[in-house]
């Protein structure tokens, strides 16, 4: 009986191994931030991402938290700047005409985490923010007028990007919401470009998380 008692009173409470490892999915409008007002969007631009964020508590309470995860994303914005193939130039083209980027790439979020939640309230309040890296893995331009055939060329997305989230809700439903820290084309295409200098991918949606 004895050696019981020691036996229970030695394992550690619910509350030392509560933790928030989560599932996340999100949908969002992408926008184009920080270019010319001569380029603008049309139709309907969206971008989904999936992935997962691993929890390490920083309190004794365990609702501030640091958040690493890895994700996916997939990108699709529809404006009025074209890329000409045959070079690094562009035309802005009329908003008759269809053209699109769309990019995938990986997300590793790396995340404050302050939250209401215990061990036994499951619905609660969260704030998260923090930074989010990306690396691009495949860039194109989709470009048609009227009935022609579709046109494809590669987009000189750079291969590395940085931007601030921040994702605030109660359960499972987040306002969510990404802004660039750089530009998302590479150097040699915007040294000359002004108009793309600065040009960078925002995001404004919500976000799942999902146990």
């Amino acid at each position: 009986m004895l050696l019981w008692s020691q036996c229970v009173w030695s394992q550690n409470p619910p509350e030392d191994d509560y933790r928030e490892d989560q599932i996340f999915l999100g949908i969002s409008y992408p926008f184009l931030a920080n270019g010319s007002p001569d380029i603008t969007q049309n139709k309907f631009s969206h971008a989904l991402q999936a992935g997962f964020v691993r929890d390490m508590p920083l309190n004794t309470r365990r609702n501030f938290a640091l958040g690493l995860g890895l994700g996916f994303s997939y990108n699709v914005i529809y404006n009025n700047l074209r890329f000409l193939e045959e070079s690094e130039s562009f035309e802005l083209i009329s908003n008759v005409d269809t053209n699109l980027w769309k990019w995938t790439e990986l997300n590793v979020p790396i995340e404050l985490r302050w939250r209401t939640s215990s061990t036994e309230v499951y619905k609660f309040w969260r704030i998260y923010g923090g930074i989010t890296a990306f690396y691009t893995l495949n860039a194109r331009q989709n470009y048609r007028k009227d009935d022609e055939t579709s046109r494809f060329s590669d987009l000189s997305l750079e291969k590395f990007r940085f931007a601030l989230h921040f994702s605030v809700g109660n359960n499972t439903w987040n306002i969510y919401f990404q802004h660039p820290l750089a530009p998302m084309f590479k150097k040699s295409q915007i040294a000359e470009n002004d108009l793309i200098k600065d040009l960078g991918n925002a995001k404004i949606g919500l976000i799942f998380y999902v146990f």
